[in-house]
């Protein structure tokens, strides 16, 4: 919508000025706003993700089953099945943080060294 907007408004020095001088402001108006519109459009694909499972990891969550060896997670939101990185066993309400995303499986670390489970 926005890009036909650009060409109806490229489009009014060529009816303003007649002529070469008219045609070249109007080609001059439409390449400026391609570029701009290019720009945007590159600009924010660099902008990294804030939901979906490309944004999990780095995020902490909180052990609601515990991981022994994979137990339940909810992070971001929403319950998922984690591991403990190293296959160590946490407790439930233990705060851990997302290292990586595997299918469907969080694989996580605790944010504290100290309160892992004790053994059974």
């Amino acid at each position: 919508m926005l890009l036909l907007i650009v060409i109806a408004i490229a489009g009014v020095p060529a009816f303003l000025l007649p002529g070469p001088v008219g045609i070249v402001l109007s080609a001059g108006v439409l390449a400026g706003a391609l570029f701009a519109d290019h720009r945007i459009k590159e600009s924010v694909q660099r902008i990294p993700p804030h939901v979906g499972a490309e944004a999990l990891p780095g995020q902490s969550g909180t052990v609601l089953e515990p991981l022994d060896p994979i137990g339940l997670v909810r992070c971001g939101g929403e319950e998922w099945r984690a591991v403990d990185l190293l296959g160590r066993p946490i407790a439930r309400g233990v705060t851990v943080r997302v290292v990586r995303l595997r299918g469907l499986q969080l694989e996580v670390e605790p944010m504290e060294a100290t309160p892992l489970s004790s053994p059974r």
